[in-house]
């Protein structure tokens, strides 16, 4: 299984549990050294790296390898619009989306 940090409309179980048809387990997490910001190029947020003090609070969720590939879509890492990096929370290093680099 695949821990992803995630934030904003993944933070709605609903969402999330529709967005994978099925009920998705979570942890509630905090992202060290990252803050939340309007992203460049879309009406969304995103994290930007920040001061070491700095948190986010978000959830930690599992997926399949197969789920991880249909986040990376819907998050739009083809064109950028997010990347996934390895990022360390207060859980231990977890994958997380990112304002993308063109």
């Amino acid at each position: 299984m695949n821990k992803v940090f995630t934030y904003g409309i993944f933070l709605d179980e609903d969402f999330t549990n529709s967005t994978f048809a099925r009920v998705i387990k979570r942890e509630k997490a905090m992202l060290i050294g990252y803050k939340t910001d309007l992203h460049t190029r879309c009406p969304f947020y995103t994290i930007v790296k920040s001061k070491p003090l700095d948190m986010v609070e978000g959830c930690i969720i599992e997926l399949t390898d197969h789920e991880l590939l249909r986040m990376d879509r819907t998050e739009g890492t083809k064109i950028h619009l997010y990347d996934r990096i390895k990022v360390n929370t207060d859980k231990g290093y977890v994958f997380a989306y990112i304002e993308g680099k063109p």
